[in-house]
């Protein structure tokens, strides 16, 4: 996967965002109000989150449901195993010299036992059609109202996953590197444990404040190591990050299923390696335009669910592939 990264901290950017913002506010008027109301109403985890990097609101969801959930996104990643190729990092990983890049193809004996021994994870394809109950995260009030309110416009969805972190010998990679994502002047990404999650269990970190206070040369782009997927990276060792922000901003954000976790990913932040136990999370990214930089990536949603989406869920919606089910992803 091939990334452009350019510093969305301009003047020019800050413009793109304010007027993307107006116009989804004017594709959406009837809900004008709602959004405005939600700035007021959830003003103090607003505030949290544009002033410290995130914010997490205890107990959001229910608990049941998102372990169940969780338990579904075990079975349904074993049961899309077969014929799945994946690159395998026991060959060749970021603890290693070894520089060979080799791949395996799962096939039908293949177990989740299997692909622990070679991956730091696993994602879904297609979280919305392998997983649509996740879809009623996003009838959550707390959750609609912190990121219109965040906006202060509707914005919509810009990525979604589903992913087990595996608690095994392979990593720190890709995104458990520090980095920031840089595809708009603000970012916001919602995160959802699906299990408890402690200090050693994986968790998402984040430097508080980071996304106002960059350095120069942020956003330069080097080579990528022999275990990195992409053509040019924005990664930060985590010693140099130390040289620019002291000790006490970097924050390893633990909650429990049923929390939602919100945060402004143009700050500097990781996924850790879970050493204690293996991490299931689902993530949402939320903007008011695409995200640039990217390549594009369809996220999909079969037309039953999307038909039967909330007012205030189908904006979020909008980006988003509509496919019947029996079609080909």
């Amino acid at each position: 996967m091939t990334y452009t990264h350019i510093g969305t901290m301009s003047n020019a950017d800050a413009l793109r965002f304010a007027e993307a913002k107006l116009e989804r506010l004017q594709k959406h008027s009837a809900l004008a109000k709602e959004v405005h109301e939600n700035s007021c109403r959830f003003a103090d985890e607003i505030y949290e989150l544009k002033n410290n990097s995130f914010c997490v609101v205890k107990n959001s969801l229910p608990r049941q449901f998102v372990l169940e959930l969780g338990r579904k996104l075990e079975y349904q990643l074993g049961a899309s195993l077969p014929c799945r190729k994946v690159r395998d990092y026991s060959v060749s990983n970021a603890t290693t010299t070894d520089t060979r890049v080799a791949y395996k193809t799962f096939s039908e004996n293949d177990t989740l036992a299997d692909a622990r021994r070679i991956l730091p994870g696993l994602s879904a394809t297609q979280p919305l059609l392998e997983l649509p109950e996740i879809l009623q995260i996003l009838d959550n009030k707390t959750l609609q109202g912190i990121i219109t309110g965040f906006y202060e416009s509707i914005p919509k969805i810009t990525h979604a996953k589903a992913r087990l972190a595996f608690n095994n010998f392979i990593g720190p990679l890709d995104t458990q590197l520090w980095h920031s994502d840089a595809q708009s002047f603000r970012n916001l990404k919602v995160l959802v444990y699906l299990n408890d999650v402690t200090s050693d269990g994986g968790p998402f970190e984040i430097i508080r404040g980071s996304h106002i206070e960059k350095f120069d040369g942020w956003y330069n782009t080097r080579p990528p190591a022999a275990h990195e997927s992409t053509t040019s990276t924005t990664r930060h060792d985590t010693e140099k990050l130390y040289e620019k922000y002291s000790a006490d901003r970097f924050t390893k954000v633990t909650a429990n299923a049923g929390d939602i976790l919100f945060a402004d990913v143009t700050a500097f932040h990781r996924g850790n390696v879970p050493v204690s136990r293996d991490r299931k999370i689902i993530i949402f990214n939320f903007n008011v335009h695409e995200e640039y930089g990217l390549p594009p990536v369809d996220v999909k949603i079969f037309k039953k669910d999307y038909d039967k989406a909330s007012h205030m869920v189908r904006p979020l919606l909008d980006d988003l592939k509509i496919v019947k089910e029996g079609d080909t992803w």
